[in-house]
């Protein structure tokens, strides 16, 4: 950790979920903006603070957060199903399912494990965890 706490607002921090560390919501807020427009939403918020004619100048709080995306790319975790240990037919071998929509939602269930908890990005930690799921819904029928 960086030892600074989030601040309310913190580039678009203030409309997540409470979970967590600031690493596990640095996560998921890479997830839903697309590390590919970081950038543009870093260089929006100073933009924002340097024309909004408070003269406050560079936003203090964008700093913490520079580090801590930057920790995380470095870190390369997942952040899409297809930076997942496993792949579609891994679900569809463990499953027993044909291809379709209950495939992308054990790797979006799974990925949501990997978001929260980076280390269980391994092939077999994730087949055990199939076989979970598929132990649970044998048991539901």
């Amino acid at each position: 950790m960086d030892g600074v706490a989030a601040e309310p607002g913190d580039v678009c921090f203030d409309d997540l979920p409470e979970v967590g560390s600031l690493e596990i919501k640095t996560r998921r807020w890479l997830r839903r903006v697309g590390v590919e427009n970081v950038a543009d939403l870093f260089d929006l918020r100073i933009a924002d603070a340097l024309g909004n004619g408070k003269r406050a100048g560079f936003p203090a709080y964008l700093e913490p957060m520079r580090r801590r995306v930057t920790r995380q790319l470095e870190d390369a975790h997942a952040l899409e199903v297809t930076d997942l240990a496993i792949d579609g037919h891994d679900v569809m071998r463990e499953l027993g399912i044909p291809p379709g929509p209950r495939v992308r939602e054990a790797l979006e269930s799974l990925l949501e494990q990997v978001l929260d908890r980076p280390e269980t990005n391994q092939h077999e930690i994730l087949l055990e965890r199939l076989r979970q799921l598929r132990a649970s819904n044998v048991t539901r029928s």
